[in-house]
């Protein structure tokens, strides 16, 4: 063999070796464990195709919907995890599944009970979720509740009757709060980045706005997000307002906490939201401004 013809030898071995190794780098096995992280999640009995049952029975075009995902890696799990056809499919099938109708008909088939009873117990289940109270102690307040005269009814007390009307109160609580928002003349956004006790990253969102002239201040959502990034944020946050039918030109201020990911002159979240909605405003929120006034005044004049 010639020189020549040694060195193409080489070099067609080379080649091969790196697109072997980039195939391993996109192509990792199927995990059994994402099955239990993702209920969402499908796959062909090969378990070399990935799919979304939810986006499925939507009849979504998305890859994960139609021919399935080739990309079997986490990342692309997230990715589809956080798109916007997924989110849509996920809050159709919690309106599919709503809980208000069945707390209905659990007191509904008492026609004999006085609505003072009923509302006992929407009373005790409404001051367990208020403060904290593991659900599972139903029974027993209400048998605590039933000894000092409180009429109740024994056949609702169990921790599941109880978890059904903790639901119901959150949902049409929920729902109210969400037509508040898309009735309001102007709106604007308090958001944060943040990590919780087990340092996952979560989006903070309370919303203010104008309402038959009065301003109102409501915590909207926390929404876990696996990219921190101001273009991570900026994707999140509209997905959060399309999701829920925000109409975006209402929302006239936004304020942060004045961080580099957020107010970034160049590629900072307020840039790219002030990109797609001009006349939006940027607000330093007052209560991190005067938290960095304080650590300033204690370096200066403690240390």
């Amino acid at each position: 063999m010639t020189s020549k013809e040694n060195d193409l030898s080489e070099n067609d071995e080379l080649r091969a070796s790196t697109s072997t190794k980039q195939l391993k780098l996109n192509h990792t096995k199927f995990q059994g464990d994402w099955i239990m992280k993702f209920s969402w999640l499908e796959t062909n009995s090969s378990k070399d195709r990935l799919f979304c049952k939810i986006c499925r029975s939507n009849n979504k075009s998305n890859i994960f919907a139609k021919e399935g995902s080739t990309n079997l890696q986490k990342s692309a799990l997230d990715g589809h995890n956080c798109s916007i056809d997924h989110q849509v499919c996920v809050k159709i099938e919690l309106n599919k599944t709503k809980l208000q109708p069945s707390v209905s008909d659990l007191f509904s088939v008492r026609k004999d009970v006085n609505q003072d009873i009923i509302l006992n117990h929407f009373k005790i289940c409404y001051f367990m979720a208020k403060n904290n109270i593991p659900i599972n102690l139903a029974t027993n307040l209400h048998s605590l509740c039933k000894s000092t005269g409180s009429k109740t009814l024994d056949h609702y007390t169990d921790h599941n009757s109880a978890r059904q009307v903790v639901l119901s109160i959150a949902q049409a609580v929920d729902s109210e709060l969400l037509q508040k928002v898309k009735d309001a003349d102007f709106i604007s956004i308090l958001l944060e980045e943040s990590e919780d006790e087990a340092e996952k990253k979560q989006l903070i969102l309370v919303v203010r706005f104008a309402l038959n002239f009065t301003i109102l201040e409501k915590y909207f959502c926390i929404q876990e997000i696996t990219n921190a990034t101001a273009e991570g944020l900026f994707k999140e946050l509209v997905n959060i307002l399309t999701i829920e039918e925000i109409d975006t030109q209402k929302i006239s201020s936004i304020a942060t906490d004045g961080a580099q990911t957020m107010l970034g002159v160049h590629s900072g979240l307020v840039t790219l939201l002030k990109n797609n909605y001009p006349h939006l405003k940027s607000i330093h929120c007052m209560n991190h401004r005067l938290n960095l006034a304080i650590k300033d005044f204690m370096k200066i004049y403690c240390s």
